[in-house]
Parts: C-alpha cells; sequence; structure tokens
C-alpha cells in the first residue's frame, strides 16, 4: 500500500486528472521536460512577489534580465513576462499585503490528511492567486481543488475562511494590446465546495494508499509532460 506523507493542490489536481501521470510524477519521479508556459508563469509570479515585496519596478525588470538574457528563447519569453508585468502595473490588485508567498502546512482535523502548498498572496480577508493562461478563463478554467484548498489554509491561519479567493488571470496573448484588461474573477467558497473538496480529497487518497494508478487518457494528453509533448514515458498518450 502506497502511503503520502502530504497532499497539494497540485499533487490533488494531477491525480483528478491522470492517475497514471501522479505515479509517474510522485512515484517514479521522472524528469520532466522545460516548459516554457510554466517558466513564463513561474517568473510572472516572481516578478509580483518582489514587486509587492518593496522593489520598484525597475528593479524588477533589471531581475528579470538576469534570468533570462543569454538566448533567443529567453529574451522572447522575458519579453512576454515584461508585458504581463507591464500590464499588472496599469491594473494593480489594491488590497493590502499581509503576506506574500504564504506556506500553509496543517493537518486537517475533518479528514486527517496533511495539506502542504504555497499562496501567492494573503490579504486581509481575501486569498489573491495569480494566473498566466493562453486564453481568458471561463467557469470551467477555475481549479476548484486549489481554490478550497487555500480557503481552507485561510481558515486554519485565521480561524474563519476568506471573504473571497480572488484568481488574477492574465492573458499573455492579449497583455501586450492597450486595451485588455487581466481577468479579476472573485470566488465565494461556501460549505458545499468544501463538503466537495473533502470528498475527493479522500477518494484520492484512498486510490492512492490501494496504488490505483491506471491512466485517463484524454485531451490532457497534449499537454502532459510525460506524454505526446513531454518525455514520452507515457505508452497510453502516444
Amino acid at each position: 500500500m502506497h502511503k503520502v506523507e502530504y497532499y497539494s493542490a497540485s499533487s490533488l489536481g494531477t491525480y483528478d486528472t491522470c492517475p497514471y501521470r501522479w505515479w509517474l510524477n510522485y512515484v517514479k519521479k521522472l524528469k520532466q521536460l522545460d516548459n516554457p508556459a510554466f517558466i513564463i508563469g513561474t517568473a510572472y509570479h516572481k516578478s509580483l512577489e518582489l514587486f509587492y515585496g518593496g522593489m520598484s519596478k525597475e528593479q524588477v525588470l533589471e531581475e528579470l534580465k538576469q534570468q533570462f538574457i543569454g538566448s533567443k528563447e529567453g529574451i522572447d519569453q522575458l519579453g512576454i513576462v515584461r508585458q504581463c508585468f507591464n500590464k499588472h502595473q496599469e491594473y494593480p490588485i489594491d488590497l493590502p499585503v499581509v503576506s506574500l508567498e504564504y506556506k500553509f502546512d496543517f493537518v486537517d482535523p475533518v479528514t486527517g490528511l496533511r495539506f502542504l502548498g504555497y499562496i501567492d498572496r494573503l490579504a486581509e480577508n481575501a486569498v489573491i492567486e495569480y494566473k498566466t493562461s493562453a486564453f481568458d478563463y471561463k467557469d470551467k478554467d477555475i481549479n476548484e481543488i486549489q481554490v478550497v484548498l487555500y480557503a481552507l489554509a485561510f481558515l486554519f491561519r485565521v480561524g474563519r475562511l476568506p471573504d473571497v479567493v480572488y484568481l488574477s488571470v492574465m492573458n499573455k496573448k492579449k497583455a501586450k494590446k492597450d486595451n485588455y484588461v487581466p481577468q479579476m474573477i472573485p470566488v465565494k467558497v461556501g460549505q458545499e465546495h468544501i463538503d466537495r473538496f473533502y470528498l475527493k480529497a479522500t477518494s484520492i487518497a484512498d486510490k492512492i494508499e490501494q496504488e490505483k494508478f491506471d491512466a485517463t487518457p484524454g485531451v490532457h494528453c497534449y499537454y502532459c509532460p510525460f506524454g505526446k509533448k513531454g518525455t514520452n514515458n507515457c505508452k497510453f498518450s502516444r
């Protein structure tokens, strides 16, 4: 039987998408190829962490240069990150910063599961999560597992649920357009969301313990780091 020390939003979401991908990642620990979207998203997150942590806009851009300069691909990626960062300056999130890159680590009293992760930003009554995307978000694109887990982390820290979880979505394909306005999606987490999260999390934990790692091929295979566009370690996505 397979035991897991802790669960994150990413690990729960990975298993929910494809148990075999979870196994390749968390049990086999296979190396994943560099993903340009991940690199850009990580750098954008870092730029906002530095900016809200006290760095000037000019200092942040200089930090980004040091990371990306050295290859044509890096310069292209720097251009996208800079466009996203500059657009965020036009439409900043006007909420006081309580914590940046807040690390949570708690044992949930209802499920008995340990949850660990990082939240981009905490405000007094809200959770803020930055997203970069190649498209505008619709309701179906909201990651309920992540939203609810972050709300529970806020609850564990503060003693109550946040008023709202904000998804700050930057469409990197539109960021260079003058008339583009980034999305600020508010999600109110209620008891029905929490109940649904508990059912899913405990079900995933039970299946992992029983070593149920069957593949669930689908459209997601195209983007899988172990599938068609990745390391080709997945025999089900070829």
